[in-house]
C-alpha cells in the first residue's frame, strides 16, 4: 500500500503523480508480489481505498466497509473486513507521508544486497579508470 502511494503522489515542486505517464504494466512491476489474499487488496478497492475530505485524505471507516457488505450482500469475516480497514489506514497515512515530498521509494523488487553490490562493483570501476 506504500508503495502504492508513493506512486500516486506527487513529489515535491511537482503536479503530477509520479506514476504519470506509466503503463498499467510499468506500475504493476512497481509493486511487491502478493500471494495467496490478493482478492483482500480486490474487495479494498471496490469498497474504496480512501475517503477525500475537505481536510484531506482519509481512511475508510467501519460503517464504510459494513455498507459495502450489506449493500452487495457479500458477508466479509472480521479477518476481510480488518484487514480492509488496516490497508486503507495505511495507505491513507502513506499519502500524507509521501505527498509532496522528496523521500525515496518504499519498496524496490531489487535487493538491498544487489544494491550494494552494484554500488561496490560501479565505485571499483571508477578507481580503474
Amino acid at each position: 500500500m506504500r508503495q502504492l502511494a508513493w506512486l500516486r503522489t506527487a513529489a515535491k515542486d511537482q503536479k503530477v503523480p509520479r506514476s504519470y505517464g506509466m503503463t498499467t504494466e510499468e506500475i504493476e512491476a512497481e509493486l511487491p508480489e502478493v500471494f495467496g489474499f490478493g482478492y483482500v487488496l480486490d474487495l479494498l478497492f471496490s469498497v474504496g481505498v480512501v475517503v477525500f475530505t475537505g481536510t484531506g485524505v482519509q481512511s475508510i471507516g467501519w460503517p464504510d466497509i459494513a455498507a459495502y457488505s450489506d449493500l452487495t450482500g457479500m458477508p466479509l469475516s472480521s479477518w476481510e473486513s480488518s484487514t480492509i480497514k488496516r490497508l486503507s489506514d495505511t495507505y491513507a497515512s502513506a499519502v500524507r507521508l509521501y505527498d509532496s515530498s522528496l523521500i525515496g521509494r518504499p519498496y524496490s523488487r531489487e535487493s538491498d544486497d544487489e544494491k550494494i553490490a552494484a554500488g561496490i562493483k560501479s565505485a571499483l570501476g571508477a578507481l580503474r579508470k
